[in-house]
């Protein structure tokens, strides 16, 4: 009996293959391993020095190398009440529940219509009709509302010639969905049963005659068919995952259709999406006259850079730039407790003059660090202790007058747990 249950435990394990994950630490560093275990709360992986378990508040993210990307194209792009954003290959709705099928052939079931708010039946990406879409969107309801696409033609003339021009556009109608089946919505229209042609539909906006609370979501998921989880709890074991997201939706999915888990909500705040309380730039050296985009190399600048980019945009739009006589302020989010960053001159080395970056909390110098033109162009990673903290500024001062208009670039700068 021994052997046998001996035999029996080494079949369970390698039927459940170990996942390669990536785990990127808030703080910055990066671990790689098998993992074991994860959940809204903690995650626990094994490395080369054994098993490790991780607080959720001090994980960026988790990635997962060996997941492949859907080839299957998405047909219906949905978006629930809490934000989640689904790339699906079919959606129906019969007397107020749903049936979503995802990519790759999971099927959600029984979901009630009202936790979506959006159905689009054409790709949105780079859409340009996205605009028009976000407007009807934003606007207020006392009904369900069908979009539709329709095409105007009108006159134009160039190059003295007269040409038709041919542009789409959207249109809303107001009523009842009564049921969306893979061909066409049929809807009530004052007491009037239409069903409609999905073709002719840009997508269906579900009436919400109250407004819910939902729970905060913890974590977001990235699924290798391109669907934005918003998640309120998880629990990963073997090679599934099972969670809830915030409006209820229950969704179990293998391991290998996982990209990414991002733990970033409510643990990360990026000061390039938060206001900027308080600025003070150079603004006694601009001289008169000078442009708008030129005048930017005298203040702070939050999610861009001036001037051409020297790095790549994925790492600008993190980024919060200062010139040299400048100062940025941001309130601090409750319950934060460090303020982290990479510290680097945008200038070639050797260029420019050297700079001391200070780091203030509530007025009161927190940290200073020097940059040097003649040093190597790495990020200086640092990390600030701001509990208790209301207030933090970031100030670039020039150490000469050829620093006034130096360039520091805080990489990723963000406020952690």
């Amino acid at each position: 009996m021994g052997i046998i249950s001996v035999c029996s435990m080494l079949c369970l394990v390698a039927a459940a293959p170990a996942v390669d994950v990536q785990v990127k630490l808030l703080r910055g560093d990066e671990i790689r391993g098998q993992l074991v275990a994860a959940s809204a709360e903690k995650i626990t992986i094994a490395t080369a020095t054994g098993e490790q378990t991780l607080p959720a508040p001090e994980v960026l993210a988790v990635d997962f190398p060996g997941s492949k990307p859907e080839q299957e194209s998405a047909r219906v792009w949905i978006e629930l009440l809490d934000n989640s954003q689904l790339a699906a290959a079919s959606l129906a709705t019969l007397s107020g529940k749903a049936t979503i099928e995802l990519l790759g052939g999971d099927t959600l079931s029984d979901i009630p219509s009202r936790s979506i708010r959006a159905v689009r039946f054409h790709d949105p990406h780079g859409s340009e009709l996205n605009p028009a879409w976000n407007e009807i969107l934003a606007g207020s309801r006392s009904g369900d509302v069908l979009v539709l696409r329709k095409t105007a033609t009108r006159e134009v003339e160039e190059n003295g010639q007269t040409k038709s021009l041919t542009t789409l556009t959207l249109d809303e109608l107001e009523g009842t969905v009564l049921q969306i089946t893979p061909e066409s919505v049929k809807f009530d229209f004052d007491g009037d049963k239409v069903d409609v042609k999905r073709e002719k539909l840009e997508g269906v906006i579900f009436f919400q005659p109250v407004k819910r609370e939902l729970p905060a979501a913890n974590l977001r998921m990235q699924d290798v068919g391109g669907s934005q989880w918003r998640l309120k709890s998880i629990e990963i074991n073997d090679t599934q995952l099972t969670a809830v997201t915030p409006v209820g939706v229950n969704l179990t999915l293998p391991l290998a259709r996982v990209q990414r888990l991002d733990f970033s909500a409510g643990n990360v705040a990026m000061l390039a999406q938060l206001p900027m309380e308080l600025s003070e730039s150079s603004g006694a050296l601009i001289p008169k006259g000078l442009s708008a985009a030129a005048s930017e190399w005298f203040g702070p600048l939050a999610g861009k850079r001036p001037g051409p980019q020297s790095t790549s945009p994925d790492r600008v739009t993190t980024s919060i730039a200062l010139t040299g006589k400048s100062l940025a302020t941001y309130r601090t989010p409750e319950s934060f407790r460090w303020f982290r960053a990479g510290l680097i001159l945008a200038s070639k080395q050797g260029n420019g003059a050297d700079v001391d970056v200070v780091i203030l909390g509530d007025g009161k110098e927190l940290a200073r660090h020097q940059l040097t033109a003649s040093g190597e162009r790495k990020p200086l990673m640092i990390e600030v202790d701001i509990t208790g903290i209301n207030r933090v500024s970031l100030q670039a001062i020039p150490l000469s007058a050829q620093g006034l208009g130096a360039l520091v670039d805080f990489q990723d700068a963000r406020f952690t747990k």
